[in-house]
């Protein structure tokens, strides 16, 4: 007797354990709760330059599992997805867009999208015929076109997006292609020596220098090789064909954008030495014009490593800043340059100054 309940025993026990193993998965709440969580947002919307049409672009109100679950990485206080080379938004991606016309109020939806929609960065081409987007899949980013008045999209290139850092495209003038940095061909991630080589060494050369405190910095060279890996781009044009040509030489690209008159390129472009202090909008970059075709016209202005601004938040860089085109004129450089050495304490008449400066510089 004692034999079988002791086997009894067993086999609850046996049973019991694997019960509390199950891989049990998600449960869903009531409907009144799936209904509310779910109630739609008010869509955003964006209209074409002459007003004659919006879009509605309609994004669920929290990302789904399968967003939440994606890898995230910290690289030079970047939140960066992996697996597809973007940046992880804290919101949903659009899941919905409606074509509406102002005039007649016709209301019409795009053919061709792809399934699931996790739309990003759109934009309307500047005469109002097309728009260009990305989407997000698991493995990464593409680049999309859209009609406007057939509303058939495609995608443009099968090649990848790199969307770690700037933004992913541009329309050119000419509303007749695009210019996007794309993810550079037979890349190579580097190999973490889990020896290091040496100590890391960070000197104030006898002055004061406070700072603020950050997530993600970048820690030693295996970090720094992540952050050229992760960010570096190929600048390429891509016409609505789907044809593409590669512009200037790979870099990481903190921005770019064509002059009115499309005959200049503006490339912000990220330099070394990199810090371990400040975020990487405080590293060194270098503001250059280039042709269309990539070669260099210009060196601007090279800003060195931002790591001694004030801490104050109205404190700048010294030196000039914000450079962009005057949308007025075919091209001409328009900049800020701080007259109070970036620090707002200083008392001085005027503390910024603005400049510009006419092609061809």
């Amino acid at each position: 007797m004692k034999k079988y309940i002791l086997s009894f025993i067993t086999a609850f026990f046996i049973l019991a354990v694997s019960y509390a193993q199950d891989n049990l998965k998600y449960q869903v709440p009531p409907k009144s709760i799936v209904d509310l969580v779910d109630a739609p947002n008010t869509p955003s919307v964006r209209f074409n330059r002459e007003g004659s049409k919006m879009l509605m672009l309609q994004s669920s109100g929290y990302p789904t599992i399968e967003e939440v679950a994606q890898p995230v990485i910290g690289v030079a206080t970047l939140r960066l997805n992996p697996a597809n080379n973007s940046t992880v938004g804290s919101g949903s991606s659009i899941n919905d867009i409606t074509v509406k016309d102002i005039k007649s109020g016709q209301e019409s939806k795009l053919i061709g999208l792809p399934s699931p929609l996790r739309m990003g960065g759109v934009s309307w081409s500047p005469d109002g015929k097309y728009i260009a987007f990305t989407n997000n899949v698991l493995s990464g980013i593409e680049l999309w076109v859209a009609d406007m008045n057939t509303f058939e999209a495609k995608k443009l290139s099968n090649q990848f997006l790199n969307d770690a850092i700037g933004s992913a495209f541009q329309w050119h003038p000419d509303s007749k292609r695009l210019l996007a940095q794309f993810l550079i061909e037979n890349r190579k991630k580097p190999v973490e020596n889990m020896v290091p080589t040496g100590p890391v060494v960070q000197e104030n050369l006898g002055e004061k220098t406070p700072s603020r405190t950050y997530q993600y910095l970048l820690q030693n060279p295996y970090d720094e090789n992540l952050m050229d890996y992760y960010l570096s781009a190929q600048l390429q044009s891509v016409s609505l064909n789907g044809e593409m040509t590669k512009v200037g030489s790979p870099a990481i690209f903190r921005s770019f954008s064509y002059s009115p008159d499309a005959h200049y390129l503006m490339v912000q472009t990220v330099e070394r030495p990199y810090s371990y202090l400040v975020p990487i909008y405080s590293f060194p970059y270098q503001t250059s014009i280039l042709s269309p075709d990539g070669k260099l016209v210009k060196k601007l202005y090279s800003s060195p490593l931002a790591d001694k601004t004030p801490i104050s938040f109205d404190a700048v860089a010294p030196g000039p800043r914000s450079y962009q085109w005057r949308n007025d004129v075919p091209a001409t450089i328009v900049w800020a340059e701080a007259q109070d050495k970036g620090n707002s304490n200083v008392d001085v008449p005027y503390h910024d100054a603005l400049f510009t400066l006419n092609a061809p510089f």
